[in-house]
């Protein structure tokens, strides 16, 4: 605190105005300290936000370096690459196709281009011109965005260098084959065995697409071709069906008019008499909840119709006539069927009903065409 201040209190601390001014006097020396921290907290500011610029300064100016060291590492090798392409050196290394290619390898290799790092160059001094003209009482800082855009500048200058480094050493290995190679002054220069390869290579390349084309086309031609053979297999297919179809159709129909003059012959229709002859007496069918075979009353079950018929295939079927060879005799034997039984008898021995299963099974197979033909009711 100064001296003014401190005699200023001394010779008005006991004043009757001092007396009443007791709080007007610390809200001044309150505002005195407050503003002498504040200078003192800016002057700090000001300390750490230069700081900061020198360091990124410093930072930058390295990086700025690397660049420059870059882009002239760069230039070197662009222009010893297009020197020799005319030059003696050049000439011995087109002697060997082998080192023709090596080099042409080189010319591809992926490397850092002279115009992105010009590019960064720029940048990177537009970055750093504020840091340059900041004044010392300046308060302003770099930011972390912008380190890190120098910083990774420089990372990228360093891995380039090492790149070419690399390249370099290739270079000089190359070049240590054109040692005692002794050339005429007329011999193809370097850039005229490279387009020669590279001529030649693309004479390979469009050959192998030719040949790729040619390929293409003969395997879309087979295609094409096994496309219509199958095309041309399946309709022979369908057509040979069509007339396996027809053939079983005409073998059908024949074997039905064969079946049908067989089932009119009349010695068999008469010899079938008990199903096949008409009366006004038919078998009808039991309570539809109840299955008939379960009722051996059959006798009960016939009645009369307005018209003679023959019985009804249907009934036969519902009675179990048609699967069971004692149900089939009975109905052509039982006393309510009042049709001819022909040669029709009960049979006593095995060797009997065997021969009237024989006779069930005759009449299974013709029952479907005398029921077509009317001779068998439905």
């Amino acid at each position: 605190m100064h001296r003014g201040w401190l005699l200023l209190i001394g010779l008005t601390a006991f004043s009757p105005l001092a007396l009443g001014a007791e709080g007007d006097v610390g809200k001044l020396l309150d505002q005195r300290l407050n503003s002498e921290n504040a200078d003192q907290a800016k002057q700090e500011q000001i300390a750490i936000a230069k700081g900061k610029r020198l360091a990124v300064l410093t930072e930058g100016n390295a990086a700025i370096k690397d660049l420059d060291t870059l882009q002239a590492a760069i230039e070197r090798w662009e222009n010893q690459m297009k020197a020799i392409l005319t030059s003696a050196e050049g000439q011995a290394l087109a002697s060997d196709p082998v080192s023709v290619e090596d080099f042409i390898h080189l010319q591809e290799a992926k490397r850092y281009p002279l115009s992105q790092v010009e590019g960064i160059h720029s940048q990177v001094q537009s970055v750093l011109a504020p840091l340059q003209t900041a004044s010392d009482s300046s308060l302003y800082a770099p930011t972390e965005a912008l380190v890190t855009e120098i910083r990774t500048a420089s990372k990228d200058a360093k891995e380039a260098l090492i790149e070419y480094d690399r390249l370099q050493a290739k270079w000089r290995a190359l070049l240590q084959r054109t040692k005692g190679v002794q050339v005429s002054a007329n011999a193809p220069t370097l850039a005229a065995a490279i387009d020669q390869v590279k001529e030649e290579q693309a004479k390979r390349e469009f050959e192998a697409q030719q040949i790729a084309r040619n390929q293409a086309k003969q395997d879309n031609q087979k295609r094409i071709a096994e496309a219509e053979a199958s095309k041309q297999n399946e309709i022979a297919r369908q057509e040979i069906e069509r007339l396996n179809q027809e053939k079983e159709l005409i073998r059908q129909q024949a074997e039905h008019q064969r079946m049908v003059k067989e089932a009119s012959n009349e010695v068999l229709v008469r010899r079938f008499a008990p199903f096949l002859a008409k009366d006004v007496r038919s078998l009808k069918i039991s309570n539809a909840n109840r299955d008939p075979r379960e009722n051996p009353e059959i006798d009960h079950y016939w009645v009369n119709t307005k018209e003679p018929e023959p019985l009804s295939y249907h009934a036969l079927d519902q009675w179990g006539a048609l699967s069971n060879v004692k149900m089939f005799s009975r109905i052509a034997l039982v006393g309510q069927n009042h049709r001819p039984k022909g040669d029709f008898r009960n049979p006593t021995t095995d060797a009997e009903w065997r021969e009237m299963q024989k006779r069930l099974d005759e009449f299974n197979r013709y029952a479907p065409i005398w029921v077509e033909l009317g001779l068998l009711k439905n």
